[in-house]
């Protein structure tokens, strides 16, 4: 799906922090996700831009409600913005 190495980086911690329940489910979600910020995952988390969260409202993952989800991106961008990458 992504082929930026920092793209794949920020989906995979995505994908592996919603990776329990329904595999059906899992995808969809994740799916609904990645197509709600647009196709870079890590150029979304870049910016502190408290409004472009909202394309994440409603979106939920079993007893995960959107503001966890928002909280997971914006913390991961966080966590890129001071040291370069998720892995550091």
């Amino acid at each position: 799906m992504f082929k930026n190495d920092n793209d794949i980086e920020v989906a995979g911690l995505i994908a592996s922090s919603l990776a329990y329940g329904s595999v059906k489910i899992i995808i969809s979600v994740l799916n609904k996700i990645f197509a709600a910020i647009d196709s870079s995952p890590a150029d979304f988390i870049k910016n502190d831009n408290p409004e472009k969260y909202d394309v994440l409202n409603g979106l939920y993952h079993r007893f995960n409600n959107s503001d966890d989800i928002k909280t997971l991106l914006w913390t991961a961008g966080r966590i890129r913005e001071q040291y370069g990458n998720l892995e550091q």
